[in-house]
């Protein structure tokens, strides 16, 4: 499994109609990259965005399963996760299990945290590890959350994100709306008995820019399986 930054996969998207106009890569940049019909282009190539959060310190079923190397066959092409990483990766590479730890932040604020926090502002935020999906960014919208706490193993991790993420598909594939596909999805979870907390935010695209900004102050990067490269 090959990862690379999430900015990345947007300036490939946004500028695959307009190969003329380049972005900087800087962080000042965040603002044009992930203006709303920016982030409608990388919307029409995924259905659905996850956001895997977890304690690599702690969760090491999750660093383990990472390790393996099939997240993006798991989640299927047309969901993509992405997760915290304290090493940028500005073009496609082998993941670095050891850049997943945030051990030398002074403030000893874990990232995933950190952005869980303001995604279910002002509810309280659910615990790590978990899997939180949007259907959009570039318009409000509702963050569903799916808690992985508990598994032990790497194969626990994985029967858990292909079931999630099945749902996810079905459930993009039926909705025409944000609030829709939350909907569908809280109700197959529950027909299922699978644990879940929803949250609302009002601007996924301003969670999005502020997260990346705190990620990158810190030197570290929003990153994403890619398997089309693998």
């Amino acid at each position: 499994m090959l990862v690379v930054s999430l900015q990345q996969v947007a300036e490939e998207v946004v500028q695959a109609p307009r190969p003329d106009k380049r972005m900087s890569g800087s962080v000042e940049d965040l603002d044009t990259l992930f203006a709303g019909n920016n982030l409608e282009l990388l919307e029409q190539q995924f259905s659905a965005f996850g956001f895997l959060a977890f304690d690599p310190r702690v969760d090491q079923a999750v660093t383990k399963y990472l390790a393996e190397g099939t997240l993006a066959a798991d989640s299927g092409a047309q969901i993509l996760i992405i997760f915290t990483t304290s090493k940028p990766a500005p073009t496609p590479s082998a993941l670095n299990v050891e850049a997943l730890d945030w051990i030398e932040l002074d403030d000893g604020i874990l990232p995933a945290q950190e952005m869980l926090r303001h995604l279910f502002v002002p509810g309280v935020p659910p615990p790590l590890p978990g899997l939180a999906f949007l259907r959009q960014f570039s318009v409000g919208d509702e963050a569903i959350y799916f808690p992985l706490a508990g598994r032990t193993t790497a194969e626990e991790i994985r029967q858990d994100i292909r079931e999630i993420c099945a749902d996810v598909t079905k459930a993009a594939e039926r909705a025409s709306t944000g609030r829709q596909f939350i909907d569908r999805l809280a109700a197959k979870s529950q027909l299922r008995q699978r644990k879940f907390q929803r949250g609302g935010i009002t601007s996924p695209r301003e969670w999005l820019i502020s997260a990346y900004r705190w990620v990158k102050a810190n030197a570290g990067d929003l990153i994403a399986a890619v398997g089309l490269f693998a």
